[in-house]
């Protein structure tokens, strides 16, 4: 189990068992600090852990520094891999970009119908749709062209007190 510390930006690893911590990866100095919000980072098989950030996507390796996979500019406060390990991330703008992970190059995007603004994360399901986290709800989006393939209010399903779901992830 991995975590993102907000105020270090270091990536911590958490013994299940045990609760303990350790460092995982550090930041370093070169690197801008990610956003550790929701779906904020993703781990690929290699490893590596991929954090969004207001200034790219910071790429963790453990025993070096984190370096900058690219410098986008827009805030991306979300990033998934699909089954594949392609890395997507989300922008504020309802951008879902695919990222090389070796260069950091923009490999194509897509607009989602809705641009998220308070809670959102993304997940990619098995057929490379994306399923996108509002405040209280979830809509799913064709990875074709954006549109709205489904949607899900969470006060209808969720059996808790809040009635909204926070975090998705397949």
């Amino acid at each position: 189990f991995y975590t993102g510390d907000y105020y270090d930006g270091n990536i911590h690893a958490m013994d299940l068992a045990t609760g303990a911590t350790s460092v995982y990866a550090r930041r370093g100095s070169t690197a801008c600090k990610p956003y550790f919000g929701n779906s904020a980072m993703s781990i690929d098989v290699d490893g590596k852990v991929y954090a969004a950030s207001s200034c790219g996507i910071v790429v963790y390796e453990p025993g070096t520094d984190a370096v900058m996979l690219n410098s986008y500019s827009g805030l991306i406060s979300a990033v998934a891999m699909d089954q594949y390990q392609t890395l997507y991330g989300l922008d504020y703008s309802g951008n879902i970009v695919e990222f090389d992970k070796t260069t950091g190059a923009e490999l194509g995007a897509i607009r989602i119908a809705y641009a998220p603004s308070v809670t959102w994360t993304l997940a990619v399901d098995e057929n490379g749709d994306f399923l996108v986290n509002y405040w209280g709800e979830q809509r799913l989006y064709s990875g074709v062209d954006g549109s709205i393939v489904r949607e899900w209010s969470a006060s209808s399903y969720y059996p808790g007190s809040s009635g909204y779901y926070w975090y998705v992830s397949f």
